[in-house]
């Protein structure tokens, strides 16, 4: 009898389970891209798409492809047994190719048919090893905060620091949406110090992608000495350093490294410039 309820209670688990990856098939590789450090790769199809079918054959199950493909945690949708998963990404035509942050955030996504030689071109792109981001990731993972979401966006930034220029911009565009889904949490939840924080972040972003100018007017505009927190002096004192710097005043750029080695929490900044000098 025992061995009965037992075959029961682990037949109703399985079907569990089953209905759980029936209802979106993200989860499981969310879990495993976490823990491998990997980008997610989608591939949106339907047994009824002859673009999709020519897309297998040519692209996919090629082994160059195949063995790109490894770098990825790879999941192909069908889009009529998941037609939840396929709304929530929007998708209204086929093939549909998407590389996903280890938190199914859209990094990029590519519409219609890819031959082997534009699909390699795109994989060899994304094939990022995330171990940098790792535990900033688990933990907005496992929860999601304001904190979280800043942690990650911050370690996002830093990271594309070390990228080539043709992927920096989706890492920091990818920043953006961890900074964006932070304002919406302060706008329920206000704290005066992570809001100043996510605008100084929204900064660092443009001046790692290049944009001097734009920091320098929302610097001047925006934020006052006096008003800016413990907390945020170390990101602040970074920022007028570089604009400065960029700008060759260097009487200014002296100060204000000055106060930057004076901040208790100075030490990813100071490497930072370091790691952008050597990327001009």
């Amino acid at each position: 009898m025992k061995k009965y309820i037992l075959l029961i209670v682990v037949l109703a688990q399985t079907v569990i389970a089953l209905a759980n990856n029936l209802n979106d098939p993200l989860e499981d590789a969310k879990k495993v891209a976490l823990g491998a450090n990997k980008m997610i790769l989608v591939d949106f199809y339907a047994d009824w798409c002859g673009p999709c079918k020519k897309m297998d054959i040519e692209s996919w199950n090629k082994e160059e492809v195949k063995e790109i493909s490894s770098n990825y945690v790879f999941v192909k949708i069908d889009i009529d047994q998941y037609r939840s998963v396929a709304q929530s990404f929007g998708i209204k035509s086929i093939p549909y190719v998407f590389i996903l942050d280890p938190n199914g955030e859209v990094v990029h996504k590519s519409l219609g048919y890819l031959s082997k030689s534009e699909l390699m071109k795109m994989l060899k792109k994304y094939a990022l090893n995330l171990k940098y981001l790792q535990t900033s990731y688990i933990i907005n993972y496992k929860k999601e905060t304001i904190n979280s979401n800043i942690r990650l966006a911050k370690k996002q930034q830093e990271f594309s620091i070390l990228l080539d220029k043709e992927i920096r911009r989706d890492i920091l565009l990818l920043s953006r949406t961890y900074l964006s889904k932070a304002e919406k949490l302060l706008k329920k939840d206000k704290n005066p110090a992570y809001s100043q924080k996510v605008e100084l972040l929204y900064l660092h972003g443009y001046l790692i992608n290049g944009n001097y100018d734009k920091v320098s007017k929302k610097l001047k505009k925006g934020f006052k000495k006096d008003d800016i927190t413990e907390t945020n002096k170390s990101l602040y004192c970074f920022l007028n350093y570089m604009v400065f710097n960029h700008d060759m005043k260097n009487g200014e750029a002296d100060q204000w490294l000055t106060e930057l080695k004076e901040q208790k929490s100075n030490k990813t900044f100071l490497k930072e410039i370091k790691l952008l000098a050597a990327k001009d």
